[in-house]
């Protein structure tokens, strides 16, 4: 007869721990519900026009980081990952009283409204860097690459210094193969540039004497176009593809001892307002 009791007594502990469990999971499972839409809702809610900072910077050919930053005045920084940086997916943090208003000076003493809205460039190997700053109900944002003021690339810098920081919270991760896709609007999927393949950037060895250099080619006739930017070694040079294969002619002038580096022109198409 106690034995028999005994054995109930397991059943009934047995149930009870049961029973538990499910509870228990029922409430993780609640909590985690609650969490993803609490994330969910903080995407959603994700405006960057309204963002008083933004920083998006685009590929290039090689492996540029590919990301966007936006901070919003209640100092909430949100950061997207997309390609070749350290987190990817969409992450957020605050930044400090103090942080945010080093940023919001350094915007107003630089004269952020005072520069051009597009700094134009022909080099197409440069990422595209968009800043932004909003003040009052005025948005401004200025695009360009490498030919921009150096007071737009020292705030460029300041905001990079949010980016490269600690501490950021994931609200939605990526995989490390996902495309440029943007979840707090519009799709930044860009077509393919145009290649020119009758005008090759070269980039010449130091104290190489162009004008000797381009005899060398004569039979193509080669010819210089232009100088890239002032402060680059770089230099556009078009040629007679009836002469010669475009690819076989690029792969000649990139094992040309003179040549540090070699890639074909693109057709830049303009921006859409």
């Amino acid at each position: 007869m106690q034995n028999c009791n005994f054995g109930r007594i397991v059943d009934v502990m047995k149930a009870t721990y049961f029973i538990n469990m499910k509870q228990y999971i029922v409430f993780f499972v609640m909590i985690f519900g609650i969490s993803a839409c609490n994330s969910t809702k903080k995407l959603l809610s994700l405006d960057k026009s309204k963002a008083t900072f933004s920083l998006e910077k685009g590929s290039c050919f090689g492996k540029c980081s590919v990301y966007n930053l936006y901070i919003y005045p209640n100092k909430q920084a949100i950061f997207e990952g997309i390609a070749n940086t350290e987190i990817f997916g969409i992450y957020e943090k605050k930044i400090t009283d103090e942080q945010y208003q080093t940023l919001q000076s350094a915007f107003e003493k630089a004269d952020f409204y005072s520069f051009k809205d597009d700094y134009p460039s022909d080099i197409i190997d440069f990422p595209l860097i968009k800043l932004g700053f909003k003040k009052g109900n005025v948005k401004k944002e200025i695009t360009g690459k490498n030919d921009r003021p150096q007071a737009i690339m020292d705030l460029q810098l300041l905001l990079e210094n949010i980016v490269y920081s600690k501490d950021w919270n994931v609200l939605k991760p990526y995989e490390n193969t996902v495309t440029s896709g943007d979840v707090i609007g519009e799709e930044r999927k860009t077509p393919p540039m145009p290649v020119l393949d009758n005008q090759i950037i070269i980039e010449p060895n130091e104290n190489m004497f162009l004008a000797k250099w381009i005899k060398k080619y004569e039979d193509f006739n080669v010819k210089l176009v232009k100088k890239i930017a002032p402060n680059l070694n770089l230099w556009v040079i078009t040629f007679d593809k009836s002469k010669i294969d475009p690819k076989d002619f690029l792969e000649t002038i990139q094992m040309d001892p003179d040549i540090k580096s070699a890639q074909f022109n693109a057709k830049i198409s303009p921006r859409e307002h």
